[in-house]
């Protein structure tokens, strides 16, 4: 324990064995630090002798242990473009409160020397971007310019080579530097390619910023040049992050200090807050590596293991068929299938029970074990799908092995209150940005294929100058290089299901559709009985007389003619009204045209008339006046009366803007007779 007042360390264990810290400290720089190296509950190396060790340590090196922003003396980076035109994006608005926070930021960035005022030629826009409940942080839009620069050719850390070494080590520390880019200066040349306008003034960066193209190229560059002899032999970087391991807690800490002084002779510092210091297991890349061997790490197969067993025969389909994709893995596959594929079958019931939840449970196990479950290979190229639903959104990175697709980790998240209010294509695009955050250590900074509905990504791409929410898309999906494929939700089995899993069935109910008018017999036979055309042909059948055509059962009057099939019932004109209102203007009825609502009535009704009043009825519907489109003859080309005789029609106009004649002249008046095509030309004085 360290007592930052009093100035001096204790073991928790013996509190009047003390010891005299060199000098003072603050909260930031040991609480920090030290609460990281003692956080994980299995962390077996501090007795006192370590805990003195690992103390030392962080007091021999508070330059770079410390929150403050380092600077390199090993490089400079010099941008190279392609095209060395200026590029000039006109600022983005930002509103008056956002306009308080950025110059907030300005102001910070100033006095750090992160950048300064400019009169550079180039000028990208900023804006700010939500930072988890920090508030925002500043973004420049460098699109434009990383068109022009030239990419360098740096390769990335192959991650089997790094778990290779990392077998047999016993203790980690991981290390995250500060703003890793910023502590690399730019050269004098390249400040100015870098500035950025705001409403009140154009600034340019001092050092690397973030969203430039060769970014991360310039990092690994960097970091090869402090650690190039001792890489792979106890200390591994990918991009900002850095691994140290040891075969024991002593070596460990010879290790830790040669870092340091490295660390320290180029200039950089490392976040304390995200330090932890000589833990026995450490998750790294999609792994957990331990004493004890390279594991998968349990978050890339979460979303599978969370999975809930289907609820209805649609989730059993949905999880058939993302099982289905890697069928060639999984021996006897439609064997232990088969209990959910009975259910599937037309006219069983839905009972889930024991078998089914057992061969839900099986193949669950399959698809995130071996040998379905690939490790990463960075030499291959990755394709991520993704897809979204109207509860969630989910993404599956894959690469494939032995020409087939095969999985390297799976995601996916249920959506926000306010994230359902979002149309199809809004959450297609958060799909596909749910996948590139979550996988972001595979996918920054190679190229990869992805897999979605291409059509909401082009609708994102195309508002590139949109601020807030879609801005903040496009500039996030801009950092990424991927070639769009399209596919098929019927083929993106793996996505969808996941992005489905979390649908609940609904009993929704249904207006069904009746053919037969909702009124009792007796009614409708009452109604007869009272009209003036149908009342005498009743009587004349209850006579015994016979009527061609028409038949009466039960009291109602029916009606067959030659054409039709059977006998349908005559609709008394006081019941037309509300006949035509049920077939026609209630939900049921749809506000169909006059075919077809005559088609559905005509099924079991008719009266004298019915086809011409059916026809007037629809025509006289208001809202289907309103709600239609009037459909007419295609407009004809405009023609002009043909003239007889001359001078009977001139045409008749200006034109110009011609270049200024001596005297002044730069328009004229133009007239055309119609019938010989004779010209006058005046100048227009």
């Amino acid at each position: 324990m360290i007592d930052i007042q009093e100035g001096f360390a204790f073991c928790k264990f013996d509190p009047t064995n003390r010891m005299t810290l060199q000098r003072r400290f603050s909260t930031l720089e040991v609480t920090r630090v030290c609460t990281a190296s003692q956080s994980h509950p299995e962390f077996p190396y501090l007795n006192d002798v370590r805990a003195t060790q690992l103390k030392q340590l962080i007091e021999d090196f508070p330059d770079v242990l410390t929150p403050k922003l380092g600077l390199t003396n090993l490089l400079e980076y010099d941008i190279e473009l392609i095209d060395p035109s200026p590029v000039k994006v006109p600022p983005y608005r930002l509103m008056p409160p956002k306009m308080d926070i950025l110059r907030r930021h300005i102001r910070q960035m100033l006095d750090e020397g992160i950048i300064t005022p400019s009169t550079s030629a180039y000028s990208s826009p900023i804006f700010l971007v939500p930072k988890g409940q920090d508030g925002f942080r500043p973004v420049v839009d460098y699109r434009a310019l990383n068109k022009k620069i030239k990419i360098e050719s740096v390769p990335l850390p192959d991650i089997h080579s790094c778990l290779h070494w990392f077998k047999g080590a016993k203790v980690f520390t991981s290390l995250d530097l500060n703003s890793a880019y910023h502590q690399i200066g730019l050269t004098e040349r390249s400040k100015a390619l870098t500035a950025f306008a705001t409403d009140w003034n154009l600034y340019e960066y001092t050092r690397v910023p973030f969203g430039l193209a060769t970014g991360a190229q310039v990092l690994t560059r960097l970091l090869d040049k402090v650690f190039s002899d001792i890489k792979f032999k106890f200390v591994f970087h990918y991009l900002d992050d850095l691994v140290v391991y040891s075969d024991s807690f002593e070596e460990h800490i010879l290790h830790l200090h040669e870092v340091f002084s490295r660390l320290r002779q180029a200039g950089l510092t490392v976040n304390p807050n995200k330090v932890k210091f000589a833990t026995p297991r450490l998750s790294f890349l999609g792994h957990i590596v331990s004493p004890e061997g390279i594991t998968v790490d349990p978050s890339r197969t979460e979303a599978i293991k969370n999975f809930p067993p289907p609820r209805d025969v649609k989730g059993i389909a949905r999880f058939i068929g993302m099982v289905n994709f890697f069928h060639k893995f999984i021996p006897h596959f439609a064997e232990r299938a088969a209990p959910l594929n009975m259910l599937r079958k037309k006219g069983e019931k839905f009972a889930w029970g024991t078998e089914q939840q057992s061969a839900f449970e099986d193949l669950k196990l399959a698809i995130i074990n071996p040998p379905i479950l690939r490790t990463a290979d960075f030499s291959r190229k990755f394709t991520l799908q993704t897809d979204a639903s109207s509860v969630a959104v989910a993404a599956v990175l894959l690469q494939e092995f032995d020409g087939e697709l095969q999985p390297i980790a799976y995601a996916s998240r249920t959506l926000s209150h306010q994230e359902r209010k979002f149309s199809t294509y809004e959450l297609e695009c958060l799909a596909v940005l749910f996948g590139l955050e979550k996988f972001r250590p595979y996918l920054e900074h190679i190229e990869f294929d992805l897999q979605t509905d291409n059509q909401a990504l082009s609708w994102c791409l195309s508002h590139p100058r949109q601020l807030g929410r879609i801005g903040r898309w496009v500039v996030r999906l801009s950092s990424f290089k991927f070639n769009v494929q399209h596919i098929k939700g019927s083929q993106n089995f793996i996505a969808d299901a996941l992005s489905r899993m979390y649908d609940t069935p609904v009993d929704i109910p249904v207006c069904p559709m009746v053919l037969d008018f909702p009124m009792l017999f007796e009614d409708i036979a009452t109604h007869q009985n009272a009209d003036p055309v149908l009342s005498p042909i009743i009587r004349q059948l209850i006579a015994g007389e016979e009527v061609r055509g028409y038949s009466l059962m039960k009291g109602v009057l029916y009606c067959k003619s030659r054409f039709d099939v059977k006998p349908k019932v005559v609709i008394p004109a006081i019941l037309v009204p509300a006949l035509f209102a049920y077939f026609h203007d209630s939900p049921c009825g749809g506000h169909l045209g006059v075919r077809k609502t005559l088609w559905k009535i005509r099924q079991s009704f008719i009266w004298k008339g019915m086809d011409a009043d059916i026809a007037g009825r629809v025509r006289a519907c208001q809202l289907c006046g309103l709600s239609k489109p009037t459909q007419h003859a295609q407009y004809g080309m405009l023609a002009s009366e043909v003239a007889s005789r001359p001078m009977e029609k001139l045409f008749i106009d200006f034109v110009g803007n011609f270049p200024r004649s001596r005297s002044g002249n730069t328009h004229a008046l133009v007239c055309v007779d119609a019938f010989t095509k004779f010209v006058w030309i005046y100048r227009n004085d």
